[in-house]
């Protein structure tokens, strides 16, 4: 089914974990210098859509985790020559992750040569001067940044400039997710540590590289048990908002005494123009019904986004397979234009696996989600790196 060829595997073979708001995913891949990534075996399993504290539902998704990994490290390792896995990553979304960027600049009297020391020493200085986040609870701290004389330079080092600024991404993480993570890795390959990352760091670095290259973009993130808005600005976060409102919420709004599965597939059905059924029917109607309630729950969270400057008309969606077709028309359609920069509807995009091809591919018919691929996509980035590296 997989078509998988392990023997023929080069590069540096790294596990991949990637723990999202109600799911978790593990892939084992090859990672080679200048050369996308290439995932040899990939899962990800989600949460029940039932209540839960957020003691169990972090308990659940290190369960999840361990469950994901041993299937797909039995898959891999059946193979007689695979390569042992080297690195560990686990890359954390929200909520259980928070993303602010923080800046720092210098002036110097005269052009001077500038050096890892100088952008190091602002570095720190922008960490500093940071408050909003917990720093007991730091889960990184990196450049995503450098402005010499005003312009972005992707290779300051021994640049000659009289400004700079260094802008940094910051990030902390709920201790006992990252506990109940680091204990499940450590089940599924106890001779490693794993280096943890954010899922705002790989989206960082996926909008630089993404389509267009425009930079300015409001990243919507819907997930099963919430959302997460990200505004970003010239390659850093403006701002992060949560809401409850998520997959979870809205299949309650769609079928309140439903069964979740059954609603799930009528929208994938929907979305595949393969419903015709007067239960399809009924869906549609739903759909139409819940959705000023919707316009209700993005546009607060729209609303404080945009409070200290107007959004982007570009708006990149990240949500599962079988709710873009609708989410991507909702998001167009519905005026918004109050918080636009132009005041122009969204123009929207989705985020999928295959918008990260020139980083990320995938052996055979191995499954890969957009969340996973960018998290692949930034352990492949980071190998051999120093800009972006850590403060």
């Amino acid at each position: 089914m997989f078509n998988l060829h392990f023997g023929r595997t080069r590069g540096t073979i790294v596990a991949v974990a990637d723990i999202g708001g109600g799911s978790a995913a593990f892939a084992v891949v090859s990672v080679a210098l200048h050369a996308p990534a290439r995932v040899l075996a990939a899962e990800r399993l989600f949460l029940t859509l039932e209540e839960r504290s957020t003691e169990a539902t972090v308990a659940a998704l290190g369960e999840l985790l361990i469950q994901a990994g041993q299937k797909v490290l039995k898959l891999y390792n059946a193979e007689k020559n695979a390569a042992p896995v080297e690195k560990a990553y686990c890359i954390v979304a929200a909520p259980w992750s928070r993303s602010k960027s923080a800046r720092a600049a210098g002036h110097f009297s005269e052009p001077r040569v500038i050096t890892k020391s100088v952008i190091a020493t602002l570095a720190k200085q922008a960490l500093a001067d940071e408050h909003e986040l917990d720093h007991q609870r730091l889960l990184e701290a990196a450049v995503v940044r450098v402005e010499l004389n005003g312009y972005e330079t992707r290779e300051p080092e021994k640049k000659t400039a009289q400004r700079i600024a260094v802008s940094a991404l910051i990030t902390d993480c709920d201790t006992q997710l990252r506990a109940t993570a680091t204990a499940a890795l450590a089940t599924l390959l106890p001779h490693l540590s794993p280096v943890f990352r954010s899922s705002t760091r790989a989206l960082l670095r996926a909008v630089r590289e993404f389509q267009d290259h425009e930079e300015d973009r409001i990243i919507v993130e819907i997930a099963r048990v919430g959302t997460t808005l990200t505004t970003i600005y010239e390659g850093s976060i403006g701002q992060q908002h949560l809401l409850s409102e998520g997959i979870g919420s809205i299949l309650k709004r769609l079928s309140p005494s439903g069964m979740p599965e059954e609603t799930m597939s009528l929208i994938r059905m929907l979305g595949r123009d393969q419903c015709s059924s007067a239960a399809c029917e009924e869906m549609q109607n739903a759909m139409a019904k819940i959705e000023p309630d919707l316009v209700r729950s993005f546009a607060e969270g729209l609303s404080a986004c945009a409070a200290t400057r107007k959004l982007p008309t570009k708006l990149m969606l990240s949500v599962e397979r079988d709710f873009l077709p609708w989410l991507s028309k909702f998001f167009t359609r519905i005026d918004f234009t109050q918080f636009t920069v132009t005041t122009q509807p969204f123009s929207v995009e989705a985020l999928t696996a295959q918008e990260l091809s020139q980083s990320v591919i995938q052996q055979g018919h191995v499954p890969l989600d957009a969340a996973l691929a960018l998290s692949v996509a930034l352990v492949n980035r980071e190998q051999g790196e120093e800009y972006g590296s850590a403060i």
